[in-house]
């Protein structure tokens, strides 16, 4: 998770969201969400989120639910897809569309993308 929480440390502001299963969840989760809230000086919130499962409409299904008015989610499936550029390629794109942001992106499968949420 260090690629992410330098992405996010690097944000003037926003909310970070860490999906775990019940059976992933390790304290090191909570840590790790308070360093970042703590190396952001407040900035950046972070809160764990308890997903059914270990997948990406499992981790939106419980984000939504914490966070119903949300309209667009950066969501990051793989890590190792978070490099430098990330915040100016997220900076270039429309919230209100889904839009891949990995540097390169396997043909069926993005590991970093925006997308609208509740809609």
């Amino acid at each position: 998770l260090a690629g992410a929480k330098r992405f996010l440390r690097r944000l003037p502001h926003g909310a970070a969201y860490l999906a775990v299963t019940a059976e992933t969840y390790a304290p090191s989760h909570e840590v790790w969400c308070r360093r970042l809230h703590s190396e952001t000086a407040g900035r950046v919130p972070c809160r764990l989120l308890i997903a059914d499962n270990a997948t990406a409409a499992a981790a939106m299904a419980a984000l939504q639910a914490d966070v119903p008015c949300l309209s667009a989610a950066l969501v990051i499936e793989d890590v190792r897809a978070v490099d430098g550029a990330l915040l100016a390629r997220l900076a270039a794109v429309s919230v209100g569309h889904y839009a891949c942001l990995a540097p390169a992106a396997p043909a069926r499968r993005c590991p970093v993308y925006v997308t609208p949420v509740g809609v």
